[in-house]
């Protein structure tokens, strides 16, 4: 992308972490997940967008973005679907990114925080639709090895995931969609 110095050679991945402000477990969707995110780099192009909220309440993770030299997208006057649109992978973990990739056609991974996680009980005690679609798309454990991420990574890119998430725009926004309108807004809100 034009604000972004990429290596034209690989492919581009692009993470958005939502905002975990939930106490003990702040920012955690993004440092327990950098160290080993940053080893794709070899073979991907990886901006990040934190949420507007995370920057501001911590700057150290902007720093330590930086030491591991993602590409930070910090313009929160983008429409995350620009860069969405250009992405070969999305990497997310709760929100409507989930859908706004979806809603795209892109391939997306989902990263997910412990399962003893005050955050995600919040989501299971609310039946939220970033749970279930977790029953479907590839979603990945904090403890996976390096290995395991690129094989994830690798087999997000085959033809038929790729078509698994056509089928799941269908699903979501097609004629039969599961979801009212006013929710499929809400959670198109960023992207539109």
């Amino acid at each position: 992308y034009m604000d972004f110095n990429l290596d034209k050679r690989k492919k581009l991945i692009y993470w958005t972490p939502t905002n975990v402000d939930m106490k003990g477990e702040n920012f955690l969707n993004i440092l327990l997940w950098m160290d080993k995110i940053a080893k794709l780099q070899k073979d991907y192009n990886i901006i990040i967008r934190p949420h507007p909220k995370t920057l501001t309440l911590a700057p150290e993770i902007e720093i330590k973005l930086k030491k591991l030299n993602f590409f930070i997208d910090k313009d929160h006057n983008r429409k995350i679907g620009e860069i969405i649109k250009i992405s070969d992978l999305v990497l997310s973990d709760y929100g409507g990114t989930i859908f706004s990739a979806i809603f795209l056609s892109k391939p997306i991974i989902l990263l997910n925080l412990n399962h003893g996680s005050k955050f995600v009980y919040e989501l299971r005690y609310l039946n939220s639709l970033d749970l279930i679609i977790r029953k479907s798309i590839l979603n990945l454990e904090t403890g996976i090895s390096i290995k395991n991420i690129f094989k994830a990574v690798n087999q997000s890119q085959e033809r038929d995931y790729k078509k698994k998430i056509i089928n799941y725009k269908q699903d979501f926004f097609g004629p039969n969609n599961k979801l009212s309108i006013n929710l499929t807004k809400k959670f198109l809100l960023n992207l539109l």
